[in-house]
C-alpha cells in the first residue's frame, strides 16, 4: 500500500467499471458519460496520483506510468475481490495496458481507447512537436496548442470558480509530471501479444487523421488484437457522451464474464451508490 491517499468516487450499482481518462481529468471529470453508465455499471473514478486530492508520497516523487498501474491496482484491491472492467483513455489507456499487463487477474477486459504511442508509427507520421516541447514554449498554453492538433477544440471549456484551483493544479501536474512520464513509457509489445486478459484497442471515429487513433489502430495491428471504432474524437467520451457510453455498455455486454461480474456486484462484493473515499494505508474511508 502506498503512503498517501488516493481520491475516489463511486456511482451507479452492478459490475464493476474503473475509467480512467485522459489529460488532467480527475475523478469528477466527464460527468455526463459517467451517469450514463452508472445505470448498468459501478463506475469508479479517482484522482491520479499528484491530483489535487491524491497527494505525491514525497514533494520529490517522480511519477511514471507504472506509479499509476499500482495505484489502480491497489484501488481495485481495496474495493472489490472480482475482476473489474477497464476504460482508458489518452495517458488513462497506457495506465490501463500496464494494470492488464501487470495485474490481469484484477481485470476481466480492457478498453484502451487512443494510448498516444507515436513511437510506432513511421516518422511522417508522428507529431512534429511533442506536448513536453510545447509546454517549455508555451507554458500551460501548450495544451490548447496541442489539444488543436489532434482535433480537440477547447474553446468552449469552462471551469467553476469553486474548481479553479483544483484545475489550475491538475493541469500543471499533468504538464509537467504525467506527460513526460507517459512519453517515457516502454509498452511491451511482446507481453501484450500473449495478452493476459481481453484487450480491446478503440480510436475515435472522428479523428482519423490524428496520430492518436493511427497509434491505436497500429497497436491493434502489431497485436492483432481488436480494434473498434468510437464516436467522436480523442475526447469523444465529452463531446459525444451519450453515444460513447452506449459504444462501451455494448462492447463491454459482449464479454461472457459480465454475467457473473453482475452476479457478484448483487452479492455485495462492493459498496454501491454515489460515495468518495480516501484509500489510505490504513482502509477505505467514505463520506
Amino acid at each position: 500500500m502506498t503512503n498517501a491517499p488516493l481520491y475516489h468516487v463511486i456511482r451507479g450499482s452492478g459490475p464493476v467499471l474503473l475509467l480512467m481518462l485522459g489529460g488532467a481529468a480527475d475523478a469528477d471529470a466527464a460527468g455526463a458519460f459517467v451517469d450514463c453508465l452508472s445505470h448498468a455499471f459501478t463506475v469508479i473514478t479517482y484522482d491520479r496520483r499528484g491530483q489535487a486530492r491524491s497527494p505525491l508520497e514525497r514533494p520529490d516523487q517522480r511519477i511514471e506510468i507504472e506509479t499509476h498501474g499500482g495505484d489502480a491496482h491497489e484501488l481495485l484491491a481495496a474495493l472489490t475481490d472480482q475482476p473489474a472492467y477497464v476504460f482508458g483513455s489518452s495517458i488513462g489507456a497506457l495506465i490501463a495496458l500496464d494494470l492488464a499487463l501487470r495485474f490481469p487477474h484484477q481485470v476481466s477486459t480492457v478498453v484502451a481507447h487512443e494510448p498516444p504511442l507515436s513511437r510506432l508509427l513511421p516518422e511522417a507520421e508522428r507529431p512534429a512537436t511533442s506536448l513536453v516541447e510545447l509546454y517549455r514554449r508555451e507554458g500551460k498554453a501548450a495544451i490548447n496548442t496541442f489539444a488543436a492538433s489532434i482535433g480537440i477544440d477547447r474553446s468552449g471549456i469552462g471551469v467553476k470558480l469553486a474548481d479553479h484551483s483544483k484545475a489550475t493544479s491538475n493541469l500543471r501536474f499533468f504538464l509537467e509530471q504525467d506527460a513526460p512520464a507517459a512519453g517515457r513509457y516502454n509498452l511491451d509489445l511482446n507481453a501484450l501479444k500473449r495478452p493476459p486478459t481481453r484487450i480491446v484497442v478503440a480510436g475515435g471515429s472522428a479523428g482519423r487523421q490524428y496520430f492518436p487513433y493511427k497509434s491505436a489502430a497500429r497497436l491493434g495491428e502489431l497485436l492483432k488484437i481488436e480494434f473498434v471504432q468510437f464516436p467522436g474524437p480523442h475526447a469523444g467520451y465529452v463531446s459525444d457522451a451519450h453515444a460513447f457510453a452506449i459504444r462501451l455498455e455494448q462492447l463491454l455486454r459482449s464479454d461472457d464474464r459480465i454475467d457473473a461480474a453482475a452476479r457478484a456486484a448483487r452479492s455485495g462484493s462492493l459498496l454501491q451508490g454515489t460515495m468518495t473515499g480516501m484509500l489510505s494505508p490504513v482502509g477505505i474511508g467514505a463520506s
